[in-house]
């Protein structure tokens, strides 16, 4: 018999929590609907769902990005190159088991606690484990990329961002060295040109002596943000 074959692409997940420490994934239509359902006390007739019929869902997710508000009107972002190719899933049924499995895919790595969304989602049939914050800590590593702006743009536009949300240190334009304290956080940017006006970019984020991946790739997210 044929089965029914489907793959979700997702490029860029955005997570956000408040001030208030709310997640906005918990804010969803489809998580506040399977809230209600999970605190009803009277046995009453259950909506009607959507339909569907997925033998096979491979997943592919990219990053996924944690701006965190709840120390004050500046997020700390953390960036998680998930980097999902084709994980299966099987026999979806509903479009909420679909939604969920995506979004519960999207955060094992940001591994936040007390996400209303991880109860929820087991209500509709969807239970995943979020992966140990522990885990990020292990073989850190600095975050790079060649950037298409000159390396002028990159710098000011790094020393811009780091003033925002930080302390610079110290900053070389000619040597395209920046360092800065951000959240308690080390970081150091090295900047070098590379050809057709390119610059090849790498950030440095410690704490404690340990390089933390995840607030690197916040940094170098934060920096495409404002060049874009």
């Amino acid at each position: 018999e044929p089965k029914l074959t489907a793959s979700q692409f997702v490029k860029n997940t955005i997570i956000v929590r408040t001030k208030n420490g709310r997640l906005n994934v918990d804010e969803l239509k489809v998580a506040k609907e399977e809230g209600a359902k999970k605190e009803e006390v009277k046995k009453e007739e259950k909506p009607s769902e959507i339909g569907i019929q997925i033998d096979i869902l491979r997943l592919h997710i990219g990053d996924v990005i944690f701006k965190d508000y709840t120390n004050g009107d500046t997020a700390l972002v953390k960036a998680y190159d998930v980097n999902l190719k084709g994980k299966e899933f099987k026999d979806i049924k509903t479009i909420k088991q679909l939604i969920f499995i995506i979004i519960l895919e999207a955060m094992k790595p940001v591994a936040v606690k007390g996400a209303v969304i991880y109860g929820v989602a087991g209500v509709a049939g969807v239970t995943l484990t979020p992966v140990t914050a522990a885990l990020a800590l292990i073989m850190g590593k600095d975050a790079e990329d060649v950037l298409d702006y000159k390396i002028s743009r990159v710098f000011d536009e790094s020393i811009n961002l780091f003033r925002q949300i930080g302390e610079v240190l110290s900053s070389d334009e000619q040597a395209g060295q920046i360092i800065a304290k951000i959240n308690g956080y080390d970081i150091n940017v090295n900047l070098t040109k590379e050809p057709g006006s390119k610059t090849k970019i790498v950030v440095s984020a410690k704490s404690l002596m340990l390089k933390r991946t995840e607030i690197a790739n916040g940094i170098l997210f934060q920096i495409r943000e404002r060049l874009d």
